[in-house]
């Protein structure tokens, strides 16, 4: 049986445009004057693993929507290999809509459940970034144990997992306990200035995080990008003295 898919919505205010799967929340939105910044506060916050690995060879993102986060490492990241992969066909169609660059040897999106893609993976990412939800919300097939252990596995030694959490306190608390096992512990959750959702960063083979070049980063990346690295990394920095060594 083929998988039947909610149908996206456009809305063009003549300023914005936003992606939406039902009444009630925006999947994603973009400025019309530009198409490549990052809207909301919590796609921002996702970028903060710039301040742990700058220099990114391959990025691996579960979740396509208007593809606020793909565009912005494809623009931001031009030494970068970006792969996106959704499995909602609707939601590709709509890349033109939103700017989305065209395949070519650096950027590509692959239509496919990202449980069955992602247990296919070893060592091919430097980042993964997870925002893959439906009209109900997070579904549960991407926050299962053996999901967060392929997506261990598919990290290269010193990689970093980041998710998007817009749920409620129940499932994000399983979420961070399944992940802590996995990731040893080094797992940290950071906040938005401008959204409600929590954002958590997961390590692969850390004993630390390099807290002073991290805001040597985080002043040079508030300058070329706008973004608020140094509220991020000051978030990251706290969580991770807590850490055991």
């Amino acid at each position: 049986m083929r998988p039947t898919f909610q149908n996206p919505v456009l809305l063009d205010d003549g300023e914005t445009l936003s992606l939406h799967f039902n009444n009630i929340h925006v999947q994603s939105e973009m400025r019309v004057d530009a198409p490549v910044e990052l809207v909301f506060g919590y796609t921002q916050a996702m970028m903060a693993f710039l301040l742990v690995q700058p220099q990114p060879q391959d990025i691996l993102l579960v979740g396509l929507g208007g593809g606020s986060l793909s565009k912005y490492c494809h623009f931001f990241l031009p030494e970068s290999c970006i792969t996106t992969v959704e499995i909602n066909p609707e939601v590709i169609a709509l890349r033109d809509s939103f700017h989305i660059p065209p395949d070519s040897p650096r950027f590509r999106i692959v239509q496919e459940d990202g449980v069955n893609y992602m247990r296919h993976q070893r060592d091919t990412a430097d980042v993964i970034l997870l925002d893959g939800y439906d009209d109900t919300g997070l579904p549960d097939a991407l926050t299962t144990p053996l999901f967060y252990r392929d997506c261990y596995l598919a990290l290269r030694d010193g990689g970093i997992l980041v998710s998007n959490y817009n749920c409620d306190d129940l499932q994000l608390a399983t979420c961070l306990g399944r992940l802590g096992k996995i990731f040893s512990g080094k797992v940290l959750i950071i906040k938005s200035q401008t959204s409600g959702n929590k954002v958590l960063f997961a390590f692969k083979n850390y004993r630390h995080l390099p807290h002073e070049l991290m805001m040597e980063r985080a002043e040079r990346l508030k300058h070329r990008s706008g973004l608020p690295m140094p509220h991020f990394g000051n978030q990251l920095i706290a969580g991770s003295r807590a850490w055991s060594i």
